[in-house]
């Protein structure tokens, strides 16, 4: 398997595990070790009005409870389906080594039928809400806002807005690097938008941002011969990331 499969399985994977931490603490972080690639594939919901989307078997069910006016059945179930792709997660990753092409295969299986056994929950006017969910949601956690605490956070309109500007003005951007530069200063930019959502948040937020990224940190792939790989862009219609 050739070094550039190799860092997209790694990105991939590593967005399908575990949301993207917001750099809350970057300045007290080691500099990123390898160029992040781009996130796998998902199954289900995808791309709306310009955003990408995330898997739903990536949404915490609390992120999306309320805009779906989700039953108590239905969260229930949701979280049982949810569990059992975690527990399936947590198996087949082995912290410290790099994918092979089975296990980032065999994760995206098992990504797609999660997405379908909850979607199967879902009525008809629920599913055809998701679309522009998921794209707000993908949003947030490419600024680096874990889903799993949106709920505590309570982002207002204005935050979101706020939000999705930098990342429209980060990849106006990006748009205007030559090929050769969009991976190393790509990425700088991308980081540079996690800082600037920072001054967006309140001290609240950030400390609430804070203590689930203390108690959840992103998994490491080993790589031979180098440092560790920087984690990878979000994945496309459909994919990826959280857990």
């Amino acid at each position: 398997m050739n070094r550039k499969i190799s860092l997209f399985m790694a990105a991939a994977i590593a967005a399908t595990l575990l949301p993207l931490s917001l750099a809350a603490n970057a300045g007290n972080q080691p500099p990123p070790g390898g160029p992040g690639g781009p996130g796998g594939p998902g199954g289900g919901f995808g791309r709306r009005g310009g955003g990408r989307g995330i898997s739903l078997a990536d949404m915490p069910v609390s992120s999306y409870a309320e805009e779906l006016k989700l039953s108590a059945d239905q969260k229930t179930k949701i979280t049982v389906i949810r569990n059992a792709y975690k527990a399936q997660q947590k198996d087949m990753f082995k912290p410290g080594a790099p994918p092979d092409q089975g296990m980032f295969e065999k994760m995206m299986a098992v990504r797609t039928e999660t997405t379908k056994s909850i979607e199967a929950l879902l009525t008809e006017e629920q599913k055809a809400k998701l679309p522009a969910v998921s794209s707000v949601l993908g949003q947030l956690q490419r600024a680096g806002i874990p889903l799993e605490v949106l709920g505590k956070l309570k982002i207002t309109a204005a935050q979101k807005a706020q939000i999705d500007q930098l990342q429209k003005d980060a990849m106006t951007e990006m748009q205007g690097l030559a090929p050769e530069d969009r991976r190393t200063k790509g990425r700088e930019i991308m980081m540079g938008v996690r800082e600037k959502v920072q001054a967006v948040l309140t001290a609240e937020q950030k400390s609430i941002i804070e203590t689930y990224q203390k108690a959840h940190p992103m998994p490491q792939f080993g790589r031979p011969g180098g440092g560790r790989g920087g984690p990878g862009g979000p994945g496309g219609p459909g994919g990826p990331p959280g857990a």
